[in-house]
């Protein structure tokens, strides 16, 4: 069975369980959504939600942001007004990742909530035995996912071209990362990702974060 959006509007008034309220959006997106909602006199809000410290500047870089704002302030008439523009997040619905990205281990933790669509229903039906490749799995997935499997893998390769730029600087010596709570991210200088590679001289690789997906 093919993936069909049923537009009743559910994944764009429910966003996650009630530990991950929030939509969640790459730093691009956050700047491109804020214009947006400039332009028709709406008020977003954003939390970062993935961040780190580097111990040596003493500065916490955010490399994921949520919008709180639940339902979605962009959705009419249980339709996306800025369907041209949506987050990735939006267009992968209901696809969290691909196998490639994740690894074969591909399971109901993959999928996000979808009330007429049972995901986990069809994937178990289709591989009854896990011991399949990831090509097969993401083959499965581009088949019955279509457009949603091509804004997955978008999305997918971005988070781990920034995943990839944090190792290599944590890797090198040139910053000493730590994870902290949330409670304690007011005791630091928040940047945006960008914003400290940057700060750090690494351009381009601050261009290539912050380039339009």
């Amino acid at each position: 069975m093919k993936f069909e959006c049923a537009g009743c509007g559910f994944c764009c008034k429910n966003f996650g369980d009630e530990n991950h309220k929030y939509l969640p959006l790459f730093e691009c997106e956050v700047e491109r959504y804020k214009k947006i909602a400039e332009s028709r006199n709406i008020k977003l809000n954003f939390k970062p939600v993935h961040y780190l410290l580097e111990e040596k500047s003493g500065i916490v870089f955010v490399y994921l942001y949520g919008m709180t704002n639940e339902p979605c302030p962009f959705l009419k008439n249980n339709k996306c007004s800025v369907y041209e523009d949506r987050a990735l997040i939006c267009g992968q619905f209901p696809l969290l990742w691909t196998a490639k990205f994740h690894g074969n281990e591909f399971g109901a933790s993959c999928f996000s909530e979808c009330p007429k669509f049972d995901c986990k229903k069809e994937f178990d039906e289709k591989f009854p035995i896990r011991e399949v490749s990831k090509d097969e799995i993401d083959k499965y997935l581009k088949e019955t996912y279509g457009g949603c499997f091509d804004f997955a893998i978008k999305s997918n390769s971005h988070g781990r071209k920034i995943l990839d730029i944090i190792r290599k600087y944590d890797l090198n010596g040139d910053w000493k990362l730590k994870n902290i709570s949330e409670s304690d991210l007011g005791k630091y200088k928040q940047m945006s990702f960008t914003e400290f590679l940057k700060y750090c001289g690494f351009r381009e690789d601050a261009g290539s974060v912050n380039q339009c997906i």
